[in-house]
């Protein structure tokens, strides 16, 4: 039997998977940017930072994905598994809890949510996992 608070800990535990994800996307399209502008031959702090700026204020989750399926093929490889992310981290962040509203009254009903939150999880670990793989980090190494 769920707590509401237990439900608020894992949508946070939840989310934060979201943005560490959403963070190793904006890294990578980074890189490209650096490379396709000649940044690391020609170090330009004023340009890298305008680059880093642009990305952290206009891209979002599913624009990153789109952005580095159009530079990267290994992206396309992934591309069933983001899009279930994104899908996944939209509804976390626009609607889970309107969506789960009656829920949170009964122990029950909270038991729903966090059944979905442990899905919603899944879906962004799995994504997650395949992302940092792209950078050559197995993430695995550091479960304890």
């Amino acid at each position: 039997m769920a707590t509401l608070d237990e439900v608020h800990r894992k949508f946070g535990e939840v989310f934060a998977v979201a943005q560490y994800l959403e963070h190793e996307l904006g890294t990578l399209l980074l890189e490209h940017k650096y490379i396709d502008e000649g940044l690391f031959q020609n170090p330009n702090l004023e340009r890298a930072l305008e680059i880093e700026k642009q990305i952290d204020n206009k891209e979002t989750f599913g624009s990153l994905k789109n952005r580095l399926a159009e530079r990267r093929d290994s992206i396309k490889e992934i591309d069933q598994v983001l899009k279930k992310a994104v899908d996944s981290r939209n509804r976390l962040a626009h609607s889970f809890y309107v969506d789960h509203h009656c829920h949170s009254k009964s122990h029950r009903g909270r038991d729903f949510m966090l059944c979905d939150l442990e899905a919603i999880h899944k879906d962004l670990l799995v994504a997650q996992k395949a992302v940092f793989a792209l950078s050559g980090v197995d993430i695995e190494q550091y479960d304890p």
